[in-house]
């Protein structure tokens, strides 16, 4: 695992700070991916799947509005669950430098997620 609290050397009242900003960042970014996803299932279940019960629109027209929609929903929420395995973070106080561990990943290419 990485952690990602900043310089072993700095002072800890350096690292608290930072480690806030940090701990805050992977927070917001793991909230607004699950938001975003939960945002595309609505889509679908309100709108796409409604429309193709009642053959409002057939395949070709629901696949013309919504062209890459499933892509969308594998890719994200592949994403997501990536940064849930990639990122463990705690809720304790005081913070100390263990509270966030971004483990290192097994490629840098997006073909593993």
């Amino acid at each position: 695992t990485v952690s990602i609290d900043g310089d072993a050397s700095s002072s800890s009242s350096q690292n608290v700070p930072m480690h806030s900003l940090r701990l805050s960042a992977i927070r917001e970014l793991i909230e607004t991916e699950q938001r975003y996803v939960d945002d595309l299932s609505i889509v679908t279940n309100q709108f796409i799947r409604p429309l193709n019960s009642a053959r409002a629109l057939n395949e070709q027209e629901i696949g013309q509005l919504f062209i890459n929609w499933f892509d969308l929903i594998a890719l994200n929420s592949n994403l997501l669950n990536a940064l849930h395995a990639q990122v463990d973070y705690k809720e304790a106080l005081p913070l100390t430098g263990s509270d966030v561990v971004m483990r290192a990943p097994r490629s840098a290419s997006l073909s593993n997620i």
